[in-house]
């Protein structure tokens, strides 16, 4: 499906892009009207134009504007190009085909548009990756019976494709739901400000009407009000009735919005001084815009995507035991590092408060200039209220986070770098800052199962502490300053192991008691190997 939608995708932009070679002349534009056509509910618009060059000193007359006849459900973009056209001082220039001159365009289409064609290409990527890893898959599990080491292959390669499909998935997620959040909810919210300052002018309904959407299962409504008003000294059009387009269900309210605009009735309406085609019958802040900002949810989650695709890069794909690079680096001292860092983690919670805190204070400026004239929109106040307190959360947590900066930080070293199980070890810690505003400070050793399964339609992580034995625990200045410990780990438990859906995960935390500050809390994964391993 995704290989026949960019066929079409494709071939359309084929054609277009073939303009391009068309030759430039100069054209004489001798009428440009915008057609109205009731009768055509969802585009009833159409831009009428009609100009005439001159090839090889042969007359030709065309009313093509793009290469493909658009009829549009938006008046004001098509009175926009009409202005263009009209005011153009220094003539207009046409393309024409030289294989073809009696064929002509004024507009081209934007190539970029041909970059549509990439959504249905991440769709064939997918497919053919899904297929061709299906064959693979079947092939090696059949030859990982005979051969134990081409499972383990197998499952690395699911790993690289795992990690492909999360790059790919959250590319697309990050696009669509930040590209969808502007289009949808910032760009509106915008113009609404702006048309605040617009100035009342009169204006007559040419027409009104509740327009249907029917869909498969269900048919939603819009509002189309069509009316002209005089502005500079011109007659001017819009079908604009608010900022927020679409449609929605509930035909009763909509339908009691167009009886207030009947056919020949005066009203008012608001016109842009700047852009005199520019106009709305409601104007200012209105709460459905909110709507707008629900993509933002998919761009999170396709940030989450990249940022999980990142970190898992980070790791080794390892299945079953790791294989260390030499006997040295298994055997000998290891210095470990912390599995979060501080400065990532402060960096992650500040974007995500500036994210969230802008988009609010772009409804908190309404609130605020409603009291300021008197006129305090009470239902906007009280709908920003959970915004307003989850922005605050926001702030104190990244405080909180960037005190933890301060903290002390533990360096931890195995004499083992990769312990056996029931091999005795030293574990040796040293603090690096200021120990001393430390009160108690505890050093354990856990084991984690982690458990990866489908629940109905969803994938679910399960998390078990299997193991737990505390290593140090003291409140003496000189020994959290400074320390060793010896520690045993059972020979009956399990290794460290990475098997995809089931996990072993070996840790060392640390946690560092610090009165009206935050705790010191860092964790180090360490490689347990099984007993006898050599």
């Amino acid at each position: 499906m995704g290989g026949v939608f960019m066929y079409f995708v494709l071939s359309e932009f084929a054609d277009e892009a073939a303009t391009y070679q068309w030759t430039e002349t100069l054209c004489e534009i001798r009428s440009v009207n915008i057609e109205a056509n009731q009768k055509k509910e969802k585009s009833p618009f159409r831009l009428n134009i009609e100009y005439g060059y001159i090839v090889d000193g042969k007359n030709y007359t065309s009313t093509q504007y793009t290469l493909k006849e658009h009829w549009s459900g938006d008046f004001e973009p098509l009175a926009l190009k009409r202005k263009a056209l009209l005011n153009a001082a220094d003539g207009t220039v046409c393309f024409v085909n030289p294989k073809n001159p009696a064929e002509a365009v004024v507009k081209r289409e934007a190539l970029s548009k041909g970059l549509i064609a990439l959504f249905p290409l991440v769709f064939v990527v997918v497919g053919l990756a899904l297929a061709i890893g299906g064959f693979a898959s079947l092939r090696k599990t059949k030859a990982a019976k005979k051969n134990e080491r081409l499972g383990s292959i197998s499952n690395a390669a699911k790993d690289r494709g795992g990690r492909v499909v999360l790059l790919i998935m959250g590319v697309i997620f990050t696009l669509v739901g930040g590209g969808l959040s502007v289009f949808l909810g910032l760009v509106p919210l915008t113009r609404m400000m702006e048309s605040k300052q617009w100035v009342e002018t009169p204006c007559e309904v040419i027409w009104s009407r509740v327009i249907s959407h029917r869909g498969d299962d269900s048919t939603t409504y819009s509002i189309d009000i069509f009316y002209k008003y005089d502005f500079d000294g011109a007659e001017h059009r819009s079908n604009r009735y608010g900022f927020m387009t679409g449609s929605s269900s509930g035909r009763k309210g909509k339908q009691d919005v167009v009886r207030q605009y009947r056919k020949g009735s005066k009203k008012v309406c608001f016109v842009n001084p700047k852009i005199s085609e520019q106009a709305t019958l409601v104007r200012g802040f209105t709460p459905w815009v909110l709507l707008g900002l629900i993509p933002l949810v998919f761009f999170g989650a396709g940030i989450a995507m990249l940022i999980g695709w990142r970190r898992s890069g980070k790791k080794k794909a390892v299945r079953g035991i790791s294989e260390p690079d030499s006997i040295n680096e298994m055997r000998g001292p290891k210095t470990l590092k912390p599995g979060g860092g501080r400065i990532a983690g402060v960096l992650v919670v500040l974007f995500m408060a500036l994210f969230w805190n802008g988009i609010v204070s772009v409804f908190l400026v309404q609130v605020f200039d409603g009291f300021k004239r008197d006129r305090p929109e009470w239902f906007l106040t009280i709908f920003m209220i959970p915004f307003v307190i989850v922005g605050l959360i926001f702030i104190l947590f990244f405080l909180y986070k960037l005190l933890s900066l301060a903290n002390a930080r533990p360096e931890i070293t195995l004499d083992q770098g990769q312990p056996r199980l029931g091999e005795e070890t030293w574990l040796s810690w040293k603090i690096i800052g200021n120990a001393r505003r430390i009160s108690r400070f505890k050093i354990e050793v856990w084991g984690i199962e982690s458990a990866t399964y489908r629940r109905g339609t969803k994938t679910v992580t399960d998390k078990k502490v299997f193991f737990q034995r505390t290593l140090a625990d003291s409140v003496d200045g000189g020994d959290i300053a400074s320390g060793r410990a010896q520690f045993q780990l059972p020979e009956d438990l399990v290794p460290s192991m990475n098997l995809g859906s089931n996990d072993i995960i070996w840790q060392i935390k640390v946690n560092g008691d610090i009165p009206f500050f935050p705790d010191v809390q860092d964790s180090y994964k360490i490689e347990v190997l099984p007993v006898g391993f050599s």
